[in-house]
């Protein structure tokens, strides 16, 4: 018997993302729609539907919800 997958909803994806982004000891490695790799500062938050980087350079770089294709989290 073969099993459908349930489609995920974009704000299933912004809840369980927002629980690891709170958490600095973990690593995450976003994969963009436009191919893209980006590994985030442990210095994050949620605003909105972004993603909040603070930058060691002290830079601030967002990220759209909507561009990600893939979030893959790793502990340090």
């Amino acid at each position: 018997m073969k099993h459908e997958q349930i489609a995920p909803s974009k704000e299933r994806f912004k809840l369980i993302l927002s629980r690891y982004v709170k958490h600095s000891g973990l690593e995450i490695e976003l994969t963009l729609k436009n191919g893209e790799i980006v590994t985030i500062s442990p210095q994050r938050k949620i605003e909105g539907d972004e993603i909040v980087q603070f930058l060691s350079n002290g830079e601030v770089r967002r990220i759209p919800l909507k561009d990600i294709r893939k979030a893959e989290i790793y502990a340090m």
